[in-house]
């Protein structure tokens, strides 16, 4: 009995000692979810970015900000003492292990990961971004750069992140959306209960070409942090989104639709639009959309 108290205790010191060195995590998913605590298992003290012409640099965990995951493990590595990395991940494992607080541990498919954020304070060591090969790279992608600061911008507006959409709306008013990082739908599958049916709608958001020219504008105009760049960028995107829409009234009557999405905050947009079936029946879409 004593022996197993002894373990016990051993268990939850170093289950202690992890969040004390790590502080608290928090991981953002495709799906959406929001979860806190600290990745034990997978990613390691430091890890590996490669670049787009060849450099490897390293990151040390304790002085990482956050990661911002894009497709086919290209990342974002922004850390404390004011350091954007842009490349491929490597050194880590396929699934991280997320202990949360309550000292349950969580299995995390890396490529389900948008982003994860670090809370505890930057290391006080040496700097965390070293180039690994004894060459120096020509352009290294820190946040120094000016076209790394836009890269940045480019990469986390380009992210697909699953939203639960309702509405207080004569159309569409329940689905399941993608969003791109900055919050703007891209297509939801939904249906409407006053018509009975059901609909698909596309949605074009500002092009990346767009996104591009407004955070040029900002980092011209002097603004060279990421954080603020990036939600000064979100807040000067446009806020009208054009969408067609693909459905069926009374289950089974196809019908065509169009219309647009005006911005209201972050998670709200004012609906206006309309459909017209195969029977000739008009229908307008109106009132507002939540995305969740």
């Amino acid at each position: 009995m004593r022996k197993t108290a002894i373990i016990l205790a051993t268990l939850l010191a170093l289950a202690s000692a992890a969040f004390s060195l790590y502080g608290t995590e928090t991981v953002i998913t495709e799906g959406g979810s929001v979860l806190t605590g600290v990745i034990e298992s997978g990613l390691p003290a430091t890890i590996s970015i490669t670049s787009s012409t060849g450099d490897v640099f390293t990151a040390q965990r304790v002085n990482i900000k956050h990661i911002r995951f894009g497709e086919d493990r290209a990342v974002t590595v922004e850390t404390f003492d004011g350091n954007i990395i842009v490349g491929t991940l490597g050194g880590v494992s396929d699934v991280f292990g997320l202990r949360t607080s309550s000292g349950d541990v969580q299995s995390l498919s890396v490529d389900s990961i948008v982003e994860i954020r670090f809370e505890q304070e930057a290391a006080t060591t040496a700097p965390v971004t070293q180039p690994t090969q004894p060459t120096q790279p020509t352009a290294p992608p820190t946040i120094q750069g000016k076209d790394a600061l836009i890269q940045a911008v480019l990469d986390g507006y380009d992210q697909r992140i699953g939203s639960f959409t309702a509405g207080v709306d004569s159309g569409l008013q329940l689905g399941f959306s993608m969003k791109n990082g900055f919050g703007a739908p891209r297509f939801t599958v939904g249906v409407n209960g006053v018509l009975f049916g059901v609909a698909l709608r596309l949605y074009f958001p500002a092009s990346l070409s767009r996104i591009e020219h407004i955070a040029e504008g900002l980092v011209d105009g002097g603004w060279t942090d990421f954080e603020a760049l990036y939600e000064e960028t979100r807040t000067e995107s446009p806020g009208m989104i054009p969408y067609v829409q693909l459905g069926t009234d009374a289950f089974v009557v196809p019908h065509l639709g169009a219309g647009m999405l005006f911005r209201l905050s972050q998670t709200a947009y004012f609906d206006l639009g309309g459909t017209l079936d195969t029977l000739g029946i008009p229908w307008v879409s109106l009132g507002v959309l939540f995305f969740f």
